[in-house]
């Protein structure tokens, strides 16, 4: 098991923000607020285009930030049937010098998909879907029993994109990944036991090779 303590990343995140023409919005299920370990206060702390709004009906009259988005510059991350790739948006950005709003759904599995369903003027939107095959990094938190998916999390998702969508893509990816790869590092040090299971769907071998596990 994993035994969850607070951490100090100072050293590790940037000393300022940095900027970027995308502009993150954060749909936070109110249960992720409370988790002990996330992702999504990393992206805040990293980058300064990045809002959360926590909650489950998301009407954009009820949020200023919301009613005020152009349809046709704001993608919903999501793996719909009808999401565009990371690189189709980036090839518009470059043609039409489109700054561009990305929104991010925030919770388990379960949670994202019960946002998703209960703001259906989310479903209007257009969709984003980042190429398969990252490896997760966010090793710490259980995920969906899934064969045919890796799942990221909220942090590592939101940089994949941003790494193809940004003029310095790979900056911006390190900046937020090198704090997140550290606070994994140091609960996995406090991990007294891992088990791996590779019979359960979606198992992915060797998933904590990258960490040192308990003392």
């Amino acid at each position: 098991r994993v035994l969850f303590r607070s951490v100090c990343l100072c050293e590790w995140l940037p000393a300022s923000k940095l900027v970027t023409k995308t502009r993150l919005i954060v749909l936070q299920h109110p249960a992720e607020r409370h988790k002990k370990i996330r992702t999504v206060p990393l992206l805040e702390m990293c980058l300064e285009s990045c809002h959360v709004l926590v909650g489950r009906s998301f009407r954009p009259p009820k949020f200023p930030l919301l009613a005020e988005l152009d349809p046709s510059r704001t993608f919903v991350m999501f793996p719909d049937p009808r999401a565009v790739s990371a690189n189709e948006v980036r090839q518009r950005i470059l043609e039409h010098d489109d700054r561009i709003t990305l929104i991010l759904l925030d919770g388990t599995w379960e949670q994202a998909k019960d946002n998703l369903k209960k703001n259906p003027w989310l479903s209007e939107l257009p969709f984003i879907k980042i190429a398969t095959g990252a490896r997760p990094q966010f090793v710490v938190r259980k995920e969906p029993q899934d064969a045919d998916n890796c799942f990221l999390s909220t942090a590592e998702s939101a940089v994949e994109a941003l790494a193809v969508l940004e003029d310095d893509g790979t900056l911006v990816k390190q900046t937020v990944m090198v704090p997140l790869r550290k606070m994994v590092e140091m609960q996995l040090a406090r991990t007294q036991h891992v088990t791996h299971r590779p019979e359960r769907p979606g198992f992915v071998p060797n998933l904590y090779s990258d960490y040192s596990i308990g003392p």
